[in-house]
């Protein structure tokens, strides 16, 4: 595919005799049967892209480009092998336009094997095949080295912006590597021959055994020609397995949250099967008892009754409430509305929310969060992790036992940590990482037979992860726990 000059009068470029000898077993053709034989294979290739495109390919448009691309081009080699033998291509000028535009589409089309049409590199590529384009028209009655020059720089450029262009994206495959090489080779030998053509300007045989350049030019023509001609369908092959191998990780994350999904959905059943059907089914016996049995109660027994509704009632209704809350994160129907707040004031409402309970269990609660103390955080979902976090400490701790809640900046990672410590029962340790675990159903009785769901703690934890932070659980049996909400700040 190369249009170099011939040299004058038999002269070699480089003298060497010993290189040209090494390279006399190159056959000796005529130009216009080399050029015949290019122009069939571009023919061929192309015919093999459009077959390509039809068989499977059709989301790839590319192809139809390369198809065109490789019809321009062998129609531009195929006049150029005529020259001799039809008056009308005497001249190069038409071969010259048709490998320049076939030759810049191939490139380009190329470059994008990945299909992301990029502007820039579409807009470099364009320029620089009009650009030698419109050099051979202004040169059309110029002498043949002239119009060699023309277009032969202006390819020259084309395919070493192309391998530019690859160089650029990086994490190139080994054979996008090497096609990167092949049109950095490929665009030298252009501006070679087009040097070669200033210096020698006469003729246009390509293939000369004589002349150790032609021979060089010849074989850098045909690797190229292989490189890219199958090289384009190889890299679509490489992207192909790439977008199988991608598709087979969607999938299988998709089925790990599938997997997740069906643990929520479980766990949430489970609730609602035992945790709120326990409750709501003890009320309705103890309405039924106060209902038959007024009048025969004492006092005394219809005040505990009444107690135990009032207690039971309080704590399906939090429940409950956990549980909703629950269902509308799940299903992404929690917005998180951030703003600042207060922790100090936040905690002092909590505490006067859950007064009974500590004045029962006789707790002493600490608040030693700083008073001007602010975070950014949605105030609904940090109520409700204070207030599980809070009762859960209560629940477990003994009558008297005491809880205190402080706060830990931690600047180096830009992040404020908020302890809630007790002083209770404990966690067993290879337990303590079921507590946050959504597949998990691990829940006891507090010191006073507290009832529970373990929902609370998932939540907050979902609550809190919602929030770019995380939370820790700390304990040891039989002497108490710590567990830690870490909220990200701002710097």
């Amino acid at each position: 595919m190369f249009f170099a000059p011939n040299i004058r009068n038999g002269t070699p470029l480089f003298p060497s005799t010993r290189i040209t000898l090494c390279l006399s077993w190159l056959p000796t053709m005529q130009t216009g049967q080399v050029m015949v034989f290019f122009s069939l294979l571009s023919f061929i290739m192309g015919i093999v892209y459009l077959i390509y495109f039809r068989t499977g390919s059709r989301k790839n448009r590319y192809l139809i480009a390369f198809f065109l691309g490789k019809m321009v081009q062998g129609l531009g080699i195929l006049f150029l092998g005529l020259k001799e033998e039809v008056a009308m291509f005497s001249s190069p000028w038409l071969s010259a336009l048709l490998m320049t535009a076939g030759m810049s589409t191939e490139v380009f089309v190329f470059i994008s094997y990945d299909l992301v049409f990029r502007k820039k590199q579409f807009q470099v590529i364009l320029g620089l095949c009009l650009a030698g384009m419109l050099a051979v028209l202004a040169n059309i009655y110029s002498s043949d080295a002239i119009l060699i020059v023309c277009f032969n720089t202006a390819l020259g450029a084309v395919y070493l912006s192309g391998a530019w262009f690859l160089w650029e994206r990086g994490h190139l495959s080994h054979f996008a590597r090497v096609s990167m090489f092949s049109f950095i080779i490929f665009g030298l030998s252009w501006l070679f021959a087009s040097l070669y053509a200033l210096f020698y300007p006469v003729g246009l045989d390509m293939l000369n055994t004589r002349n150790v350049s032609h021979a060089i030019l010849s074989i850098t023509s045909l690797f190229n020609f292989v490189i890219v001609s199958l090289g384009y369908i190889m890299l679509q092959k490489e992207r192909d397995e790439q977008k199988i191998r991608e598709d087979a990780e969607i999938i299988q994350n998709d089925n790990a949250a599938l997997k997740q999904l069906n643990a929520t959905k479980d766990q949430f059943f489970s609730i609602i099967a035992h945790d709120l059907r326990g409750p709501i089914g003890g009320l309705a016996q103890l309405g039924e008892m106060l209902s038959w049995k007024h009048g025969q109660l004492e006092q005394s027994e219809r005040d505990h009754l009444l107690q135990l509704v009032a207690n039971t009632s309080k704590n399906s209704f939090i429940l409950l409430e956990n549980l909703l809350l629950w269902a509308r994160s799940e299903s992404g129907g929690l917005q998180l509305k951030k703003e600042e707040i207060h922790l100090h004031g936040l905690m002092h409402s909590t505490i006067e929310l859950l007064d009974a309970v500590i004045v029962n269990k006789k707790a002493k609660v600490t608040n030693s969060l700083p008073v001007d103390l602010t975070v950014s955080a949605d105030m609904a979902m940090l109520s409700t992790v204070f207030r599980n976090l809070l009762s859960n400490a209560l629940k477990f701790i003994q009558v008297g036992g005491f809880i205190e809640v402080f706060a830990e900046l931690r600047a180096s990672e830009n992040e404020i940590c908020l302890h809630f410590k007790d002083n209770g029962i404990g966690i067993p340790n290879d337990k303590v990482k079921d507590l946050l675990a959504i597949d998990s159903s691990f829940t006891r009785n507090g010191t006073l037979n507290e009832t529970g769901s373990g929902l609370g703690l998932k939540l907050c934890n979902q609550f809190i992860l919602r929030h770019g932070g995380s939370m820790r659980i700390e304990s040891t049996l039989n002497e108490g726990s710590c567990f830690s909400v870490c909220l990200p700040v701002r710097p």
